[in-house]
């Protein structure tokens, strides 16, 4: 069975037989005219009467015309209506989609809390089972900051996306991490991957626990936990082969007074959002004295 045509190709070729109605018209009124003037009465009638019929016929496919042009228009909207529809489902897949994604994250986001805590109450039971010096604990990973402090590193390690600067980002996430996360070191911020695995911290913590039982050796010359670095606030700007200091910046003195909040802010973790704030502004600031410190260079500064 053939397909039935469309109100789009029906209008085409309701137009083309005008055009050739229309036509044909022209050479029968031409050849009805030389009749006429030939006193040829009975073949100008004759031509009359297809004259007549053809402009019937070119009146009948106007009228089809108009009603053919709201058929195109209801057939266009049809199709705009499943296109709308067809749109609206793939976007209804890419919301399911998300929405497991999201189911995957609040489990492993209540897998965390759980294993945490129980990390946490196992370190307590750790604790009382023996005698530790307090500057020890740390060091075995024994306690609640030091436990959430590698979580947090770990969690940058893994879910940070570096921002590159200078107009080249096209990670939409650039900039963005996971909540809770923090850079161990500040000169890691945009390398993620230099952050130590947890698994690597974990292991180094259990190894010095269980030597400090059988031998007694503290911490002292041992770091388990990657800490916050600790930045010497009066060298920024400062040259490191002795000479004179040059002079700071305003991005550089912004930048000092941002990691002295940032250093405030890091024994603190219940104000983890401003903690967050701060090490944003401290990637922005260091990426301006990063350009212009390359502007300065390639002009010999």
């Amino acid at each position: 069975m053939a397909t039935p045509r469309s109100a789009t190709k029906r209008l085409e070729l309701a137009q083309a037989a005008i055009d050739e109605a229309t036509r044909k018209l022209g050479e029968l009124n031409a050849q009805r005219n030389q009749c006429l003037l030939k006193d040829s009465n009975a073949e100008a009638i004759r031509l009359q009467i297809q004259i007549d019929a053809l402009n019937q016929e070119v009146r009948a496919h106007r009228d089809k015309i108009e009603l053919l042009k709201a058929e195109v228009e209801r057939e266009a909207n049809e199709k705009r209506v499943r296109e709308r529809e067809g749109q609206i489902k793939a976007i209804e897949s890419k919301i399911a989609e998300r929405d497991k994604a999201m189911e995957e994250v609040a489990t492993a986001i209540k897998q965390l809390a759980v294993a945490s805590e129980r990390a946490i109450t196992v370190s307590r039971e750790i604790v009382g089972a023996w005698v530790w010096a307090p500057h020890d604990l740390p060091a075995a990973l024994l306690t609640p900051p030091s436990i959430l402090t590698a979580i947090s590193h770990e969690s940058f390690r893994c879910s940070y996306h570096p921002r590159r600067y200078g107009g080249m980002d096209t990670d939409p996430l650039a900039g963005h991490m996971l909540p809770g996360s923090r850079c161990p070191r500040l000169e890691w911020m945009e390398q993620p991957e230099r952050t130590r695995p947890m698994v690597d911290v974990v292991r180094d913590a259990s190894e010095f626990a269980k030597t400090f039982m059988r031998t007694g050796k503290g911490s002292a010359t041992v770091e388990t936990v990657q800490p916050q670095a600790v930045v010497d606030l009066g060298d920024l700007g400062r040259p490191t082969n002795g000479g004179d200091a040059s002079p700071r910046s305003d991005a550089e003195q912004q930048l000092a007074s941002l990691l002295r909040r940032q250093n405030e802010l890091s024994e603190d973790v219940s104000r983890e959002a401003q903690y967050l704030q701060v090490v944003a502004a401290i990637a922005r600031v260091q990426g301006e004295i990063d350009a212009a410190r390359k502007v300065e260079t390639q002009h010999g500064g």
